[in-house]
């Protein structure tokens, strides 16, 4: 798990990045080690350094992530600078590839086709199995609600594939008062392998 919840360029850091990945570790229930990668740890080098050295199945991105018209369009916002289109993929060319890689933390892909192109080729071109994403930026309480549920769901239920995952997610967050309104629970969008 990466992200930012300060950054040296002031884009957009999370405030709850370390709230978010204890909730996410304790809804594995250690069933999966989780390695943080926070703040200035949390630069494209630093990070392709922890690839080549280790193989992970589950990948979280928790900063804020821009999707314009084109691959030039597109950057994850790092500690000192932007990770570029290109190394996203870099990091998924090593030898062991991720089964699942989340972005939760998007702007821009709703009402834009191009991005939504962009993003659906991208399991394709990398070799991960899913993309799991958000549509547009959301409240930080309402994806702090549903992911650490999303990760609940796949590795507590082992038969539940990650689209059934997703979907449990979602109704056990629409179920609670302050999270029903669809805001916060159905921006999401899972591509590629739903198995």
């Amino acid at each position: 798990m990466g992200g930012l919840s300060r950054t040296q360029n002031d884009i957009l850091p999370r405030h709850h990045v370390e709230t978010d990945f204890k909730a996410i570790a304790h809804a594995m229930n250690n069933l999966i080690k989780t390695n943080k990668i926070l703040n200035q740890s949390f630069t494209p080098e630093k990070i392709a350094r922890r690839f080549r050295k280790s193989s992970y199945e589950i990948v979280h991105f928790t900063s804020f992530c821009q999707v314009g018209n084109g691959p030039e369009d597109f950057f994850i916002n790092g500690f000192n600078r932007h990770f570029q289109l290109n190394d996203i993929e870099s990091l998924f060319e090593q030898k062991y590839v991720p089964g699942l890689v989340v972005f939760d933390y998007c702007t821009t892909l709703a009402d834009n086709q191009r991005a939504t192109l962009l993003y659906s080729g991208f399991p394709m071109k990398t070799g991960i199995r899913s993309l799991l994403l958000s549509l547009w930026t959301h409240r930080e309480i309402g994806a702090s609600e549903l992911l650490p549920e999303f990760y609940r769901q796949l590795i507590r239920t082992p038969y539940l594939t990650r689209a059934e995952a997703l979907k449990a997610a979602q109704i056990e967050t629409l179920g609670k008062q302050q999270f029903y309104h669809p805001f916060y629970w159905s921006g999401f969008m899972l591509i590629g392998d739903w198995l």
